[in-house]
């Protein structure tokens, strides 16, 4: 297990994981942040939604193709 630290506003955040996705972690959090950690709450909150919508926007492609080979 690895730890991955990050602040936001003054407030330091832990994150306990595999180091595998530690690793995983600490590069998007960068890429997404471009090397300036979020600076709000509100911030990291539109990171997590434009994560989750990227997501989103890969599964619809996985059904897309699954549903041509099906």
């Amino acid at each position: 297990m690895k730890k991955v630290k990050f602040e936001i506003n003054g407030w330091s955040y832990n994150i306990q994981t595999d180091d595998r996705f530690a690793k995983y972690l600490t590069t998007a959090i960068k890429e997404d942040f471009a090397d300036i950690l979020p600076d709000s709450r509100k911030s990291l909150l539109l990171a997590y939604i434009k994560a989750k919508y990227e997501l989103y926007e890969q599964n619809k492609e996985i059904e897309k193709i699954l549903a041509r080979v099906q």
